[in-house]
């Protein structure tokens, strides 16, 4: 799916992009876990990945 958003986290933030989300699963315990990259639609960079956890880019710190 394509649309214009304002990104809310990230080096972009708060900045107005075409992006395409992308929708991924991993197998968990209990169920599968959804993950979703949002990704520029202009240039295929990963702006975030959003978990029920939060942004997965916190994880790396």
């Amino acid at each position: 799916m394509k649309e214009k958003i304002e990104v809310p986290y990230g080096k972009y933030e708060d900045q107005k992009k075409d992006v395409y989300v992308v929708n991924y699963d991993i197998e968990g315990y209990y169920g599968d876990v959804p993950n979703f990259v949002y990704v520029d639609a202009e240039t295929g960079e990963v702006l975030f990945t959003m978990t029920e956890h939060g942004y997965a880019e916190d994880w790396e710190e």
